[in-house]
């Protein structure tokens, strides 16, 4: 037994091991065999070892560059969804200002014709009375209609000549429109302003 006690446990050690005689010892064949046997086994465990230890190290390169795919992915789905939010927002601001302009301008220029209408008649001469055969004149504009036909049809000749409080009525309503699109625009703008803080795209509701 002094022989085995100075060579390490191993598939080679094993197989090379040596023992003393002895007279009444195990048949040498046997004894040869049996370690023979144990070498093959060891060394196979030892590569069954090695080999999942190479397949864990696979694996866990495997699942992070799967990781960091998804995170890139992920990423990138973000980045979209934040400039499409950014370009819905900048397309609805500039159609709600566009709106506003229009607004505006139309208002003002009702407004302008209308005082223009209303000191043209100021200046004219007093009319004839209108023979009793001529047909019905349109009827004018009365002090209680509200300013919105003139904004619809933009005829201003079927609505009637202005008296000096319309012209100031036609001011009033085209102030109040004003601020009316303008308090829109800056809705539009803080809502805006809030789906930015949370770019998930247009909601729903």
């Amino acid at each position: 037994m002094t022989g085995i006690q100075s060579v390490s446990i191993s598939p080679e050690g094993l197989r090379e091991a040596t023992f003393s005689s002895e007279s009444d010892g195990y048949d040498r064949g046997e004894v040869r065999a049996l370690l023979a046997s144990a070498a093959d086994a060891l060394e196979l465990a030892w590569r069954e070892k090695n080999d999942l230890t190479a397949s864990m190290t696979a694996d866990d390169t495997e699942i992070s560059s799967r990781a960091v795919l998804l995170l890139s992915n992920a990423q990138r789905i973000a980045d979209d969804a934040v400039a499409e939010a950014e370009a819905y927002s900048r397309d609805l601001i500039e159609t709600a200002r566009n709106q506003y302009r229009e607004i505006i301008e139309r208002a003002q220029h009702t407004a302008h014709e209308m005082e223009r209408h209303g000191g043209a008649a100021d200046a004219a001469p007093a009319a004839a009375p209108a023979p009793v055969a001529a047909a019905p004149a349109a009827p004018g504009w009365s002090p209680d209609q509200s300013p919105s036909a003139a904004f619809a049809t933009d005829d201003l000749d079927a609505a009637g000549t202005a008296s000096p409080s319309e012209v100031v009525r036609a001011r009033q309503f085209t102030r109040m429109a004003a601020a009316q699109a303008h308090s829109l625009l800056e809705s539009i703008e803080r809502e805006l302003a809030r789906l930015g803080k949370n770019p998930g795209g247009p909601s729903d509701s």
